[in-house]
C-alpha cells in the first residue's frame, strides 16, 4: 500500500516503523474515496498536540486517496511525532464485522487494566500488547476495560449501555471521546433521547437490558453477552432508533442518499 511520509508518495514504507510509542495517531474510514469524518478525525488530532497543520495533513490525505486509481474502501492510518513534527499517513486494510454480528451481536469479555491519558489517542506499545494478548487468548473480538470495578471503554471501541428508554456511558473524562461515540450523541438528539454520562459498576450491568460498541470500522456494534450477562440488545427499539439516525448521519457526511 501506499503511504505519504512528510508530503512524500511512497511505495515501500513501513507501517511498523511508525507504531511507536508517544506518538500521536487516528485511524480514519475510507469509503469509495471519501474520508468518513475526516474533520472531526482531524481536530481530535490536534486537541492532543496544537502544533499539528491539520490543513496539511487533510491535503495529504486526499493527495493519497487520489493517487490510486481504483475506489479506496479501506482505512487510513495517520501517525505524527511529538518531538521532531514527522508525519506518515498510510493506507491499511480494515476489519469490518460480518453482516450476523449486528444481526445477531456479540459475546465479549471484561479485563481490567489501567490506561494512562485516556483523552489522548497516543500509541502505547506495552498497553497494546497487552490488551492483543488478552483477546487472543480468551478469543474475543473485543474486550471492556475496568479499572477499580468501573466500566471505562472498549480496548478499541467505546461503549453504551440501554436501559429502558435512557442510554448510558462512561463519562468523556474516563475514555477516549471517540468519533462514533460523538455521532452516537448526535443521533441520540435527533431523536430525542437521553444520554447519560456516569460510572458505570461491573458489579451493576446486569441491570442494563442492552449494549453496544461504537468504532471507526465498526459502527454501533451490538453486544448479546459480557461475560455471562446476556443482553437483548437486537430486539432493543432504543438500539434501532440509534443505529438507523446513525446510518443516516453516516450517509449525510459520506453525500449519499438514504434508502427511502
Amino acid at each position: 500500500m501506499k503511504s505519504i511520509i512528510n508530503g512524500i508518495i511512497k511505495e515501500d514504507a513501513l507501517l511498523e516503523d511508525w507504531r511507536k510509542k508517544g506518538d500521536i495517531y487516528e485511524v480514519l474510514r475510507i469509503i469509495n474515496d471519501k474520508p468518513l469524518f475526516l474533520d472531526e478525525h482531524l481536530q481530535r488530532m490536534y486537541k492532543s498536540d496544537n502544533s499539528i497543520n491539520i490543513r496539511l495533513i487533510k491535503r495529504e490525505i486526499l493527495e493519497l486517496i487520489d493517487s490510486y486509481d481504483f475506489l479506496l474502501n479501506k482505512n487510513i492510518f495517520i501517525s505524527y511525532n511529538i518531538e521532531n513534527k514527522d508525519r506518515a499517513i498510510f493506507v491499511i486494510e480494515g476489519f469490518y464485522p460480518p453482516q450476523e454480528w449486528y444481526e445477531n451481536g456479540i459475546s465479549i469479555n471484561t479485563f481490567q487494566i489501567k490506561r494512562i491519558n485516556p483523552n489522548l489517542k497516543i500509541f502505547d506499545i506495552q498497553y497494546k500488547n497487552t490488551i492483543e494478548y488478552h483477546l487472543k487468548k480468551t478469543g474475543v473480538f473485543e474486550t471492556i476495560i475496568t479499572y477499580k470495578g468501573i466500566v471505562q471503554e472498549g480496548s478499541r471501541s467505546n461503549v453504551f449501555f440501554l436501559k429502558d428508554n435512557t442510554i448510558h456511558t462512561p463519562s468523556v473524562d474516563t475514555v477516549l471521546p471517540g468519533i462514533t461515540r460523538n455521532k452516537v450523541f448526535l443521533a441520540a438528539n435527533e431523536n430525542n433521547m437521553q444520554i447519560l454520562e456516569t460510572n458505570i459498576y461491573l458489579i451493576d450491568l446486569q441491570k442494563y437490558q442492552g449494549a453496544f460498541i461504537t468504532g471507526t470500522s465498526i459502527d454501533l456494534l451490538p453486544i448479546n453477552k459480557i461475560d455471562n450477562i446476556i443482553f437483548n440488545t437486537t430486539d432493543s427499539e432504543t438500539f434501532k432508533k440509534i443505529s438507523k439516525s446513525f446510518t443516516e448521519i453516516k450517509n449525510r457526511d459520506l453525500g449519499v442518499e438514504d434508502d427511502k
